[in-house]
């Protein structure tokens, strides 16, 4: 198994820019505050999301669904964060851990199953899990062929 250090390493993190800022910035204007904790930004859906500037790469401290489990609340949730961290060029990092009796009723996921969900959403590594941008790319001026 390979160090935290040996990951970070691996994936080459570009150097220190304001592409994390500028996904958490969209993340916050598309969110409300959690109503106890200033840190936790709130989704339509009742997701609780943290997210901080590592300087590199935006850090997911915590996704929390507190309406629904299992209802893909979450993942929607997740995949905005994605598509942001896409538009802004952003590497996205975390620790793949369950939380224990967090949020709404309803069985917590594995390990396994928390892994298995991340990497669904293109995160790679095992505790320590990575997502680099993807780069979209528009083609443009090509004709269909009949």
């Amino acid at each position: 198994m390979r160090t935290f250090r040996q990951l970070l390493e691996s994936i080459k993190l570009p150097p220190k820019s304001d592409a994390p800022q500028k996904v958490i910035d969209d993340f916050e204007a598309q969110t409300t505050p959690h109503p106890l904790n200033p840190n936790v930004r709130m989704t339509n859906d009742g997701v609780g999301v943290e997210l901080s500037n590592f300087g590199s790469m935006v850090h997911i401290s915590s996704i929390v669904s507190h309406h629904q489990k299992g209802a893909g609340h979450a993942s929607k949730a997740l995949k905005t964060i994605t598509d942001l961290a896409d538009k802004h060029g952003a590497t996205i990092g975390l620790m793949s851990v369950p939380i224990r009796n967090a949020g709404a009723q309803g069985p917590t996921m594995t390990k396994t199953q928390l892994d298995d969900w991340y990497g669904r959403h293109g995160f790679e590594g095992d505790t320590h899990r990575f997502r680099k941008p993807r780069t979209v790319i528009k083609l443009t001026g090509f004709k269909r062929q009949h």
